[in-house]
């Protein structure tokens, strides 16, 4: 399971995607209006394989908020 915090300064409906480190879209969230202030979200990294990935914090406007890195060991 992964957990991810993002502090958003202003309410906007978004998505969260991941892509593996091969650039292919792994997970994509359905989107959701998220007021503003800290959103958590969290998922499931059980049917991935072991390496690296990028998760986005995007909005519908296909703007990227911000962007973790993690590792599948």
């Amino acid at each position: 399971v992964v957990q991810t915090k993002f502090l958003l300064k202003e309410a906007k409906t978004l998505q969260v995607l991941v892509y593996n480190s091969l650039g292919q879209k792994v997970y994509e969230s359905n989107a959701e209006f998220i007021p503003k202030g800290i959103f958590y979200h969290q998922f499931s990294t059980d049917h991935l394989s072991k390496r690296g990935y990028t998760l986005f914090l995007q909005s519908i406007g296909s703007e990227i908020i911000s962007s973790q890195k993690f590792i599948i060991q």
